[in-house]
């Protein structure tokens, strides 16, 4: 919760948010893409050992953050399950539906 905390006390007056995308997808899923990953990468920490750190990492400091804009009623969340081409393009979808919605409310 720092993370966010920090955010609103540095960028609350600068920046607008319109809240957080988050991308869902499994854990399992994750492991996949990043142990296929590294078949390419060359990164050392693409292993069982530093993905399941890196997961824990995630879980105990991302998954409370989307709680509270969970709470706030601005969280947006992505299935990000498929395929990139469909990943982007929901995105896309998405992002561009908040800009316009977001731009009409600026106005009034």
């Amino acid at each position: 919760m720092e993370n966010i905390r920090a955010w609103n006390k540095v960028m609350r007056h600068d920046c607008d948010s319109a809240g957080m995308l988050f991308f869902a997808v499994s854990e399992d899923e994750m492991v996949r893409r990043l142990i296929g990953r590294s078949k390419t990468s060359g990164r050392a920490d693409d292993n069982i050992e530093s993905i399941k750190k890196r997961m824990a990492t995630f879980n105990k400091e991302t998954v409370p953050i989307t709680a509270e804009f969970k709470k706030r009623n601005e969280y947006y969340e992505v299935d990000a399950s498929g395929t990139p081409d469909h990943v982007y393009k929901t995105t896309k979808a998405f992002v561009k539906a908040v800009i316009n919605k977001f731009s009409v409310t600026k106005l009034k």
